[in-house]
């Protein structure tokens, strides 16, 4: 059995649940980093401050971030500081 999303929320009215999906500016700043920024620093950025998905996804492309330069000392150094507190899940 399938299930739309405004079933599994228990929403009956589309109207409400495209305002329940919109963001609001606020919450889309949470989520953004200054474009300008280095790779390697927006990735040092991300995991000590971004959320679990944003930290998540930095560790999955790391191989991307680490042919960057000073990423060796920044990155893998932060990286393997962190690692006995991270959460099982990464």
């Amino acid at each position: 059995m399938d299930l739309s999303l405004s079933e599994i929320l228990g929403i009956d009215n589309e109207y409400e649940l495209l305002n329940r999906q919109a963001k609001s500016p606020e919450e889309i700043e949470k989520w953004c980093t200054k474009e300008d920024m280095p790779e390697v620093k927006r990735c040092v950025h991300l995991l000590k401050k971004g959320y679990e998905i944003q930290k998540i996804s930095v560790i999955n492309n790391l191989d991307r971030y680490m042919t960057e330069a000073g990423a060796n000392e920044e990155l893998f150094s932060l990286i393997i500081d962190s690692l006995l507190d991270w959460d099982d899940k990464m």
